[in-house]
């Protein structure tokens, strides 16, 4: 059986009835036998008989749940303590009813309802024992699987989470990666446009008194920042500085092959303002 136990109010109240009628009867038999007067040692041991029965059935109900070898010590002593209170119960309750005047049948089907009623009462509270102790391990195994569960979802929740960290940071590198590829991309364009714009010229200049062709190199302007640069570098240069094509390509957030390309338009500048 499994599920929230019942209550023991009914079965509590079915053997206390029973455990009290057994009581009166034994000690009223007690009292009956005794016709020179009261005995109380005789009243004590016909009431002792219920009365261990009933201490039994609440150490069983209420004690702690023994295990292995002295489970079966207890229901054996248990066994033990009511069998001793039904037959003395019956034998007191049987003589009190025939002392009564009631019949031999009466005087024995009687003491049966009141040993049977102590019986059942024993055997729910026993089987409501077992369930609370059922009750007791199912809910601890459903708060084991809930904290497994718990514990296995936090850590999907965190594994899910540093994969998508992981990803988006693999995302931003990758972007970054790309957008270095465009700009040097655009960089290559412009050095290659720049490169196309400082080819050099060919024409023929015809010399006075002279029929040969002389080829002349004529360089097309560069753009500003471009003559800026190599104003900058031809300044430097005359100071004595040493300048390289990385340190100008830096100064101008350029590359090096425009500062190398920077440096030997200053260096031709300078040779070319030495007079001969």
């Amino acid at each position: 059986m499994s599920g929230k136990p019942r209550s023991n109010a009914i079965p509590w109240t079915a053997f206390l009835l029973g455990a009290g009628a057994s009581i009166a009867a034994n000690v009223a038999h007690a009292a009956e036998r005794n016709a020179d007067g009261t005995d109380i040692g005789a009243m004590l041991f016909a009431a002792w008989a219920p009365v261990a029965l009933l201490l039994v059935a609440e150490m069983m109900v209420r004690g702690q749940r023994p295990r292995g070898l002295l489970t079966v010590v207890e229901w054996v002593g248990a066994f033990l303590v009511a069998l001793a209170a039904a037959v003395v119960s019956y034998g007191h309750m049987r003589g009190l009813l025939l002392q009564y005047g009631e019949s031999e049948l009466v005087a024995v089907l009687l003491p049966l309802s009141v040993d049977g009623l102590v019986v059942v009462a024993s055997v729910a509270l026993a089987a409501g024992r077992r369930n609370k102790a059922e009750q007791r391990n199912e809910e601890r195994t459903e708060r084991t699987e809930q904290r497994t569960e718990e514990r296995t979802e936090q850590r999907t929740e965190q594994r899910t989470e540093e994969w998508t960290e992981r990803k988006e940071q693999q995302t931003e590198e990758r972007k970054t990666e790309e957008r270095k590829a465009e700009e040097r991309k655009a960089e290559e364009r412009t050095e290659r446009k720049e490169q196309r714009t400082e080819r050099k010229v060919r024409v023929p200049v015809v010399e006075v008194e002279s029929s040969a062709t002389i080829p002349v190199t004529v360089t097309p302007p560069h753009s500003a920042e471009r003559r800026s640069a190599v104003e900058w570098a031809a300044e430097q240069l005359r100071s004595g500085a040493t300048l390289t094509g990385a340190e100008i390509g830096a100064r101008y957030g350029r590359t090096d092959r425009w500062g190398r390309n920077v440096l030997r338009d200053a260096r031709q500048q300078l040779a070319a303002a030495v007079p001969a």
